[in-house]
Formats: C-alpha cells, sequence, structure tokens
C-alpha cells in the first residue's frame, strides 16, 4: 500500500472535516487578581516581620537625640582614647545632639564659627545652653588644640559638662505636663 492510498483511508471522502469549534477564552482578570492577591499578602507578611522584629529588639525605632548622645558620651568614656581624641569625640556627640535636637549647624562650624554665628544671628538654643556650649566648646578646644600638661585630669570634668549641657537643653525645653493633660 502506497502513501497515497493510506491517505485516503483516513481522510473523508469528498475532502470534508469536522470543524472544531473554539472554546470559550479564559478572562486575564482571575489571574491579574491571584497575582497582584500574593504580592499584597507578601508585602503584608514583610511588614509585619519587620513591625515584629523592630519591637522585639526594644528601640521601636531610632533613640531620642538625648539618649543618643549619652549612648555616645558612655562609648567615648569607655574607650578612653587620648585626650586629644576623646575632647574632639566628645565634642562631635555634642553638636551632633544639638544638630539633630535643634536643628542647629554647629556640627559644621568651628568653635569660632559658631561663636560668631549666635552672636551674629542668634541661635535656636536658649540663652542658658548657650553660655553651657561656650564654656563646653572652649574646655573642648583647650584640651584637643593646646594638649595641657594635665589633660589627662580635665577629661572627667569635660565629660561632665557635655552630660550637664545635654541634660540642660533637656530640662529647659521639656514639655509642660500639664499641657498634655
Amino acid at each position: 500500500m502506497s502513501a497515497d492510498a493510506a491517505q485516503t483511508d483516513t481522510a473523508p471522502p469528498d475532502g470534508l472535516h469536522d470543524i472544531v469549534v473554539p472554546g470559550p477564552i479564559q478572562p486575564v482578570w482571575p489571574t491579574v487578581l491571584a497575582v497582584l492577591a500574593a504580592l499584597a499578602l507578601a508585602l503584608a507578611a514583610f511588614l509585619l516581620v519587620r513591625r515584629w522584629l523592630k519591637s522585639s529588639t526594644g528601640t521601636g525605632g531610632a533613640a531620642p537625640p538625648s539618649e543618643q548622645a549619652r549612648r555616645e558620651f558612655d562609648r567615648i568614656e569607655r574607650e578612653s582614647p587620648a585626650p586629644n581624641q576623646f575632647a574632639l569625640s566628645l565634642s562631635e556627640a555634642v553638636k551632633d545632639y544639638l544638630s539633630a535636637r535643634f536643628q542647629d549647624r554647629v556640627r559644621y562650624e568651628t568653635t569660632q564659627e559658631h561663636l560668631a554665628r549666635i552672636s551674629r544671628d542668634g541661635s535656636p538654643l536658649p540663652s542658658a545652653a548657650q553660655e553651657a556650649l561656650r564654656d563646653f566648646l572652649g574646655s573642648a578646644e583647650e584640651v584637643k588644640f593646646g594638649r595641657p600638661g594635665d589633660a589627662d585630669s580635665r577629661l572627667p570634668a569635660l565629660a561632665r559638662q557635655a552630660r550637664d549641657l545635654v541634660a540642660l537643653c533637656e530640662s529647659i525645653n521639656a514639655p509642660d505636663p500639664r499641657r498634655d493633660a
């Protein structure tokens, strides 16, 4: 039997074939909605895990500037670097605190620039804090650049000045509990 005979055996007479009716086209929307729902669930799970991890560490986000400054003071005192580095680190920690707390640009100024600016333009710092800051920055500069022979004995007082300055700023600007009630 030849190939032509095999085709004629299976083909219907007259060359007619059955018409296949196409089935209904499946809509795309259920698939799109399922993908979006899966993405939403994944995002919700990610956010819940992130919130749980933050709450389990106990920080709940960034610490207030005063707490960050106190931690930095503790770290500096623990490491007890050379006197000029100690004074520089304390000075930077105080300036970081003031920048975060009062949005003052003291962090990016030298002591002389800062003192000239606050005498010329004023400062967001309360006047008592300005005086304490002048005293602290002056003492820190003496240790950083003067390198006195008794620099080691000046460090505890310098650290106390830094802590007192932060405490003063916090007490002056503490919210009034009577207003909150």
